[in-house]
């Protein structure tokens, strides 16, 4: 009993210590963090701080310095950069923000662009840059282009993607291969072309790059017109995550990614991001699994409602129904109708957005 009461009184200070040491460590954490946001106001309103330097270059005397205002959880916060090596006398202004030159050198950001020659210095547009021997993008040097020569010109297609009677730019770098006189934006510019392929956007060792994707340019379809808008003026292009928009004679498209066709021959793109050939059905990017691939087919794929992407894509074969990628359980395929532009139906119940409701489809839906 003397030992069961000592393993007790153990036991309690053993507790009575710990709980002093994470309250310690506690206070000195919460001491820590104060210090680190001491200065900040956690707010989505207004700046508390207003900027009291402008952002760009200042000329203080034999000084000059550039300023980066940055707004943090509402508070301004500047960043000055006293440059180097300036010629106060012949400093100027290319642009405001980001661009100056002296005699000698061309500064972005508060910094020389190395080699930088501002007697034949250009921009093209807040990104785009040149001189005679070298062209850059955001002030960094292109690897591997040329400079513009006299005449010369680069062509902004838009804030990432430029082109010169040589090559395509994309995000400071050459687009290799890319033929410069037919490269063109589709939709919102997720997807660009020319005659030779499609390109796309993704990450190269940590670096956003363009790249192409190595389409079959002769069995290529696009599904998608490439300027095509709706009525209300949205771009299908901006969806092209939900849909499927293209395929070849070995791949469909969904979003910027190919995916493996086991039966291109046969290959249909259905809506609504549904498509079959003679071997599997698909949605998006999912195989589906246990299909009668002869009997299936969208519900209703003349949906009109605006929202088609959360009420329309319900497919069905003889045995089963379909919400997007996923079995209706218990839903009866024979009798599976659209029965307004949110709710559909069979003989025992509604749905919405594949979910069993006790809604009731409403009589007067212009969209029935």
């Amino acid at each position: 009993m003397k030992t069961f009461g000592k393993f007790l009184l153990g036991c309690g200070l053993f507790s009575i210590v710990a709980v002093v040491v994470i309250g310690i460590a506690l206070w000195m954490f919460t001491g820590f963090l104060g210090k680190l946001f001491s200065d900040v106001s956690f707010t989505t309103g207004p700046p508390s701080k207003p900027p009291s330097i402008p952002t760009g270059y200042q000329v203080e005397g034999e000084v000059v310095y550039h300023t980066t205002n940055l707004n943090f959880f509402g508070n301004w916060s500047p960043t000055r950069t006293k440059l180097q090596g300036v010629d106060v006398k012949t400093f100027q202004l290319i642009d405001t923000d980001t661009l100056a030159k002296d005699a000698k050198h061309v500064f972005y950001n508060g910094v020389a662009i190395p080699g930088g020659d501002p007697t034949t210095f250009r921009v093209f547009d807040t990104r785009y840059s040149a001189d005679a021997g070298q062209t850059y993008f955001d002030g960094k040097i292109i690897p591997g282009a040329k400079g513009q020569q006299a005449g010369a010109s680069v062509e902004i297609l838009d804030n990432r993607i430029a082109r010169d009677q040589n090559h395509v730019y994309a995000l400071g770098f050459i687009l290799e291969g890319a033929d410069p006189a037919s490269i063109e934006k589709l939709g919102t510019g997720r997807v660009w072309r020319d005659k030779n392929d499609y390109y796309n956007f993704d990450y190269v060792d940590n670096v956003e790059r363009m790249i192409p994707m190595h389409v079959d340019m002769p069995s290529f379809k696009l599904l998608i017109s490439p300027h095509a808008r709706t009525e209300s003026g949205t771009e299908p292009w901006e969806t092209i995550d939900k849909q499927i928009w293209a395929h070849d004679n070995k791949r469909y498209y969904v979003d910027q990614v190919g995916h493996p066709i086991a039966d291109p021959a046969t290959f249909v793109p259905l809506a609504f991001g549904y498509a079959k050939d003679s071997k599997q059905a698909y949605y998006l990017d999912k195989i589906l699994a246990n299909v009668d691939v002869a009997s299936f087919r969208v519900v209703d794929p003349d949906h009109p409602a605006n929202w088609v992407t959360s009420f329309a894509p319900y497919a069905k074969d003889a045995n089963q129904v379909f919400y997007k990628d996923r079995v209706i359980k218990g839903a009866d395929s024979a009798s599976f109708v659209r029965a307004d532009s949110r709710l559909y139906k069979d003989k025992n119940h509604c749905y919405n957005q594949g979910g069993r409701t006790d809604e009731v489809p409403d009589p007067n839906d212009s969209a029935k």
